[in-house]
């Protein structure tokens, strides 16, 4: 007779669940494959989740961090209000409300969040991280309240103020459980990770020359100027700005970092990401890039942190990188793509703006308010929106919208200038690379009009980390975790 142990008491609470488990596990498999693609890439999706959660499940608030940065380029999901703007390069925007990856992810962060203040009940520690948290607050509150009485189409703005606010949540979230240099690695390992993948996605798609993006869409389209990688999200030019925000930073691990793995790690992906951003074909993030590897380098030099050989060899790699790009550029040039209607356009966007200078014409309402000012020649051949984020913004928020908005940025800057005195490598180059970042992206936003879904998301853990690169470099943080228990 089998006795009724402790242990095969236990092992039958464990094995039995896990049984039914499995067999449920192995159902939904089969039939996802019924379903189409998309279930049966979430199933995998939600396999690998769960096994990372597993075997992180020591550090599983870091992992769902990781997860959820990785997870913004890919922006994948479903929509719950479908409505897709039609001829438009900012559709994402105007296209609904979605629920993706990153949102379940933050949902669960947030759960953990509030089960740890409940049981410790102490909200003094919660902050916006202002300047920059109030302003952004600020804007998304402007641009709520100012749709109701301005815009044409309300339903376009709700969908991106939507978006807008779950920006905020991410930000709002990083700045407050960032606590340990070890939580500053997770974040920037997981923009790493995201931009890394993208750029191998998008070689793929050169190489096999079929651009189906992360939804399984097949875009056929090729230009005069030949075929483009459109990465994850099925724009070339999101891609590429998204690339070219993380390349700064390696850069800077590359320069400054006496770690070799880390380095050859460095090196290996400003390679794929270089190559990714050729792909694209984009001209303006090249001007981008080369600027913010100039500002690296230069600062990297002027603090002491390399030395003049060094800052020398890789400005003349500089040059040599820059020098790939050209017979790109030119090939866009000479085959008739290069913007003839781009003016016609900002002079378009700048009279709209001189026609409701103060509080602009509503939140992602600029491509319904264009159809009263297109010039007709442009009507049927380009109706598109401007390349110029800075009259983008004036046209669609006004000065008060511009002031909120590029407020904001002005002191993300200055927190990451601030963070540059930080004495510790790792904390000097995360602002280094994204302070030159911002440099190089301030000149793209004149070719730009730098305004998409997952470039946003991106943005606000970029302005998070400027906030936690400030509070490291004032030794508001801790080197180890906090709380953690030492075993005797």
């Amino acid at each position: 007779m089998i006795r009724d142990t402790p242990f095969l008491q236990k092992g039958l609470r464990i094995i039995v669940p896990a049984t039914i488990l499995a067999l449920v596990a192995s159902y939904l498999y089969v039939e996802s494959f019924n379903v189409g693609y998309r279930a049966v890439v979430l199933f995998f999706g939600g396999l690998f989740f769960f096994l990372g959660c597993a075997l992180f499940a020591g550090e599983i608030r870091q992992f769902l961090v990781f997860a959820a940065l990785f997870g913004i380029p890919l922006q994948f999901g479903y929509h719950v209000i479908h409505i897709p703007l039609v001829d438009s390069e900012v559709q994402p925007f105007a296209s609904g409300i979605a629920i993706d990856s990153v949102d379940v992810i933050l949902l669960l962060l947030y759960a953990h969040w509030a089960l740890l203040l409940s049981s410790t009940k102490r909200l003094s520690g919660i902050t916006l991280g202002n300047p920059v948290g109030g302003l952004l607050l600020a804007w998304i509150l402007f641009c709520l309240f100012s749709s109701f009485w301005l815009s044409k189409v309300l339903k376009y703005s709700v969908f991106e103020i939507v978006v807008l606010f779950k920006g905020f949540v991410l930000y709002f979230y990083l700045i407050n459980n960032t606590k340990t240099k070890e939580d500053l690695k997770v974040i920037v390992a997981g923009l790493f990770a995201g931009a890394v993948a993208q750029a191998v996605y998008i070689i793929g798609q050169y190489v096999t020359g079929l651009n189906y993006t992360i939804h399984g869409d097949l875009q056929t389209y090729v230009g005069p100027e030949g075929f483009r990688s459109v990465g994850f999200f099925g724009s070339p030019d999101s891609a590429s700005a998204m690339m070219s925000l993380v390349l700064p930073i390696l850069l800077g691990v590359l320069l400054v970092n006496r770690n070799r793995s880390l380095r050859l790690f460095a090196a290996t992906s400003i390679v794929l990401v270089i190559i990714a951003m050729m792909c694209t074909k984009v001209r303006a993030t090249a001007g981008a890039v080369v600027l913010s590897s100039m500002v690296v380098v230069i600062i990297s030099y002027k603090r002491n942190r390399i030395p003049l050989r060094t800052a020398v060899a890789f400005s003349l790699l500089g040059l040599i990188v820059l020098g790939l790009f050209l017979p790109i550029s030119y090939a866009r040039f000479a085959k008739g793509t290069w913007g003839e209607a781009r003016l016609p356009l900002a002079y378009t966007a700048a009279n709209m703006f001189w026609d409701h200078w103060l509080t602009g014409v509503g939140i992602n309402n600029y491509q319904e308010v264009l159809k009263e000012y297109l010039p007709a020649k442009l009507r049927y051949s380009w109706h598109y929106v401007v390349h110029v984020e800075y009259l983008y913004r004036l046209a669609e928020t006004g000065i008060m919208g511009f002031l909120l908005y590029y407020g904001m940025l002005l002191a993300m800057v200055v927190k990451l200038w601030r963070g540059l005195k930080a004495s510790d490598s790792m904390v000097f180059i995360t602002a280094l690379g994204i302070f030159a970042g911002m440099f190089g992206s301030f000149v793209h936003r004149f070719f730009s009009a730098y305004h998409y879904v997952n470039l946003y998301i991106f943005f606000c853990a970029l302005l998070a980390i400027a906030v936690i690169v400030e509070k490291y470099r004032n030794n508001l943080m801790s080197e180890k975790n906090i709380g953690r228990v030492t075993p005797k």
